[in-house]
């Protein structure tokens, strides 16, 4: 059980540094694009459309995470 909440943890924590990592990289060109005034607002949409999705995406991958140690939870207590 121990070496699975460490394995949980070590994954949350991978996670975190996978989506700054992501998000500083996207965000290189939406910062160029968003320079160009005639597209400005558009290039706005289309990052907050794609950074509700990273989010999305990222807080979904960590629920399964988390919910990998609530099935082992439970299975341990059904052993017991």
């Amino acid at each position: 059980m121990k070496a699975l909440k460490n394995l949980t943890n070590l994954i949350g924590k991978s996670l975190d540094e996978v989506e700054k990592t992501h998000k500083s990289i996207s965000d290189i060109p939406f910062k160029a694009l968003e320079k160009i005034d005639s597209i400005k607002s558009e290039v706005n949409i289309v990052k907050n459309i794609h950074d509700k999705i990273v989010d999305g995406t990222y807080d979904t991958i960590r629920k399964v995470n988390d919910g990998t140690e609530v099935i082992e939870e439970k299975s341990s207590e059904k052993e017991s």
